[in-house]
């Protein structure tokens, strides 16, 4: 496992980009805490909300997917990322808990994406993704609200290896596969013939609907053997009495 933070000053912008990927064979629960991050990471990032919504308010939905399977972290979820000044920077920040001076999210700021997991003395899982606050479009447009969304800025790809798709909902994957395509439109262009090598091996479109059928197929001989073995039940309780 090998987690890499990463960013630089530019003259059109800061970077601060973080991915974790894997050079051997990573164990099941390996994949379980990367995927559970992945799941965070995607849910806040196609997350809507409103006008007069603080970063604190919405940290707790890149956290569900690991708070569900036992695990966290202790960092915050995001923070401000400045222009040739301090790449964490106010005055917005994604964390719960009330801080003086803290501002409300606002279409046009730039903030991480970070969840992540550190099991001690063993392995770290961080995903971390520049996404720029925009407004949003939605069916209803009830009092005078603005809703919004995020639009991630960084396009670097994230570790297949690392990826239980079996955990990923429909939602999930469809964001994944559009985010893949961002980079393929984007970035590829600029790259190498190695990099494109490279990144096309982590960008290949992911088939939601096939991946779902397949989980219920392999529900499917569970429940007739619970279906049988509850026959059998009712039949030995009838022979009996």
């Amino acid at each position: 496992m090998y987690l890499l933070d990463s960013g630089g000053q530019y003259l059109d912008g800061t970077t601060d980009v973080t991915r974790t990927f894997h050079f051997g064979n990573p164990t099941a629960f390996h994949k379980e805490a990367y995927t559970r991050v992945l799941m965070g990471s995607i849910d806040l990032a196609k997350l809507t909300f409103r006008t007069g919504i603080y970063g604190r308010d919405i940290d707790v939905v890149a956290r569900a997917p690991l708070w569900e399977g036992g695990l966290g972290y202790k960092h915050g979820t995001g923070h401000g990322i400045g222009h040739y000044l301090l790449v964490h920077e106010g005055p917005a920040r994604i964390r719960y808990g009330f801080r003086p001076n803290e501002e409300p999210l606002q279409p046009g700021m730039f903030l991480s994406d970070e969840p992540g997991y550190y099991e001690p003395n063993s392995f770290g899982v961080r995903l971390e993704t520049i996404v720029m606050v925009v407004n949003k479009r939605t069916q209803h447009q009830f009092s005078n609200w603005t809703f919004m969304g995020f639009e991630p800025i960084t396009l670097v790809p994230f570790e297949p290896k690392l990826i239980n798709y079996n955990m990923l909902s429909i939602e999930q994957i469809e964001w994944l596969n559009e985010y893949n395509k961002q980079i393929e439109q984007k970035v590829l262009p600029k790259l190498s013939a190695e990099a494109k090598r490279w990144v096309r091996v982590r960008t290949k479109p992911i088939n939601a609907q096939q991946i779902h059928r397949l989980n219920a197929g392999n529900t499917a001989p569970s429940i007739n053997m619970g279906i049988m073995a509850l026959a059998a039940l009712f039949l030995c309780s009838f022979l009996v009495l």
